[in-house]
């Protein structure tokens, strides 16, 4: 079947020129990652009742004293921003730490129960050797000095790098199947064996970075296994890496289930702000600005229950200086 082309002028605005033409009509099927996404966010979206809140904060004294402290020559590694909010996450939970936990709750009987963690585990999305993301899990980060995060970070780079994802991706899914043989979920376990048989053929995806083979000779802690992609206990995304450039807000995220607690940051935006300067005086200024989304599982949680958390993020940005304690 022939594309139809519009012809439209090349505009006058000195925009770079984009032919609007639109591929032939398809249907695909989903592969392993986008079944295991729908499944998950269905799974959410069914069960939990989300709240958010988006702040702004002023971060350009943040950023200021993070330039800093990469130049003080203190740390071997470039502290790097994603890392350095990573810890601002933290310092949140620090404040409120019932929101590091996973919550139980029987709709039928209207039981419910919460549990709170002491170890700090944070799912992260990370874009794979393949250009598509997944979520991986930083374990206890809130033990981690900045030096430790940066280098554990690093590490978990070059192992996504050896890593073939489909593959593992299909390891977690075999093993969240018998996980529900084990829990007795008989026939959440039988419908997915259905829909496994039912499912049409997804089209073969572009060769991976690391073949299956190669994959398979690697030992188990050379390269992603389910450790790194099972569940912690809060979840962290860093959107504003993808909108680079664009003002926008994140508005609502999806919490990872049974979490009850995520958060996610978007692009630093430049904006007229009011703030207070070295003589303690309030001046109005261009100042850098990031959002900063928060969702919270409404069962579990009410708004007072979260204030601490916020007002902790907003303590760190505006005394930033606390960095150079991390």
């Amino acid at each position: 079947m022939e594309e139809k082309k519009l012809n439209i002028e090349q505009p006058e605005d000195g925009m770079p020129y984009v032919q609007k033409v639109m591929p032939p009509a398809q249907v695909t099927p989903f592969g392993i990652r986008r079944k295991l996404i729908a499944h998950k966010t269905t799974e959410v979206w069914q069960k939990v009742p989300h709240a958010g809140y988006t702040m702004e904060c002023d971060i350009t004294d943040f950023l200021r004293e993070l330039d800093a402290l990469n130049a003080s020559g203190r740390h071997p590694k470039k502290i790097k921003l994603n890392t350095a909010l990573l810890r601002v996450l933290i310092e949140g939970v620090f404040a409120a730490p019932q929101v590091n936990a996973h919550l139980d709750y029987d709709h039928k009987l209207k039981l419910g129960k919460v549990k709170q963690f002491e170890q700090i585990d944070i799912n992260m999305p990370w874009l794979s050797n393949d250009g598509k993301l997944i979520v991986v899990k930083l374990p206890d980060f809130g033990r981690k000095s900045l030096d430790e995060m940066t280098d554990y970070i690093e590490n978990l780079r070059e192992r996504v790098d050896r890593t073939n994802v489909a593959k593992a991706l299909i390891e977690i899914s075999l093993r969240d199947t018998k996980d529900l043989l084990k829990q007795r979920k008989y026939k959440e376990y039988f419908n997915r064996a259905r829909g496994a048989m039912k499912a049409k053929k997804a089209p073969r995806p572009p060769a991976d970075k690391v073949s299956k083979k190669q994959f398979e000779e690697l030992a188990f802690e050379e390269r992603l296994n389910y450790k790194d992609l099972d569940y912690g206990t809060i979840l962290f995304s860093n959107v504003g890496y993808s909108t680079i450039g664009v003002n926008g807000t994140v508005t609502l995220m999806d919490i990872g289930y049974p979490q009850v607690f995520a958060c996610a940051i978007g692009g630093i935006q430049e904006k007229p702000w009011v703030f207070v300067n070295g003589q303690g005086e309030k001046e109005i200024g261009i100042r850098k600005v990031m959002p900063f989304c928060i969702t919270f599982d409404h069962r579990a949680y009410d708004f007072g229950d979260i204030a601490p958390f916020i007002r902790r993020v907003n303590e760190v940005f505006v005394s930033p200086s606390m960095l150079h304690s991390w």
